[in-house]
């Protein structure tokens, strides 16, 4: 799946979240897997979608 944010805008998201990535990592997550990462982003956090849809905000490690 073609990620839709462009190569530099990623590196600028890498630079300013402060990340110690090459350019050729960086390139490699662009590639590989950031397209699939922003249609998961899509899908949880779209418009209608109720908080608890997604099972992680409702697992709770502490049940008795």
């Amino acid at each position: 799946m073609p990620p839709r944010l462009s190569l530099d805008d990623l590196a600028a998201l890498v630079r300013r979240a402060g990340l110690p990535m090459t350019p050729e990592q960086i390139a490699a997550l662009h590639q590989g897997s950031w397209g699939y990462l922003e249609t998961m982003l899509d899908r949880v956090s779209g418009a209608g979608v109720d908080r608890f849809a997604e099972p992680a905000a409702t697992f709770d490690p502490e049940q008795r």
